[in-house]
């Protein structure tokens, strides 16, 4: 338990963000084109901070391990789609492209960078 503290607490501040966010969008007038621009840049970003930090700790190989954390997601993402009977349209598969990339480089930026 004590090795994902960082990992634990950053998914908390992450969803204490996404409240946040969708708390200003209820109550303020800003367009929900901004507003899933910004939730789409926080989402990829804290793709990219979590693979980074599994990767930090893991002793495979960067590819392997952001391809391994990118398609996870992607299968729970699409699985919960199919129970929300999402249609499938090239947004969703954009989407999910982002989310495989953005992991698959915060993973090989973890293991690129010095120690």
């Amino acid at each position: 338990m004590s090795k994902y503290k960082k990992e634990i607490a950053f998914s908390l501040i992450f969803l204490l963000l996404l409240l946040i966010l969708n708390f200003i969008y209820l109550i303020s007038a800003i367009p929900y084109n901004i507003i899933s621009s910004i939730l789409l840049v926080t989402y990829l970003l804290s793709f990219i901070v979590f693979s980074f930090q599994i990767s930090k700790k893991s002793k495979h190989k960067g590819i392997y391990i952001g391809l391994s954390i990118g398609f996870i997601i992607l299968i729970l993402l699409f699985l919960l789609s199919l129970l929300c009977k999402c249609n499938l349209s090239y947004k969703t598969i954009i989407y999910y492209t982002l989310i495989v990339l953005s992991s698959l480089f915060g993973s090989i930026l973890a293991k690129n960078i010095k120690r």
